[in-house]
């Protein structure tokens, strides 16, 4: 019985790890990226004092797209909070 199991086989030594690329490259599937928001609101609190139930009364500013405001100077005596809104579309798989 052991004779049998330690026989040589044909095949070269490097055929196990072409295979094991060869499924790896050919059965990877392509991952999909996509937006599922469909919806983008800004409230900027310059006070720095409303609650959620008074930001849920407010009217939002909708905008599309990336939001960038660049950086600006931060002062200890003013605090801004932005509050966003995003309404995002179900995943379907």
């Amino acid at each position: 019985m052991w004779r049998h199991s330690l026989r040589r086989t044909s095949r070269p030594p490097w055929c196990g790890w072409l295979v094991w690329i060869a499924l790896t490259l050919f059965t990877a599937l392509p991952a999909r990226a996509q937006d599922h928001i469909v919806e983008r609101a800004l409230l900027e609190d310059r006070s720095g004092l409303q609650t959620i139930e008074s930001i849920r009364e407010e009217s939002f500013i909708p905008f599309t797209g990336v939001l960038s405001q660049g950086y600006g100077a931060a002062k200890a005596t003013h605090s801004h909070a932005r509050c966003f809104l995003l309404k995002t579309s179900p995943v379907v798989s």
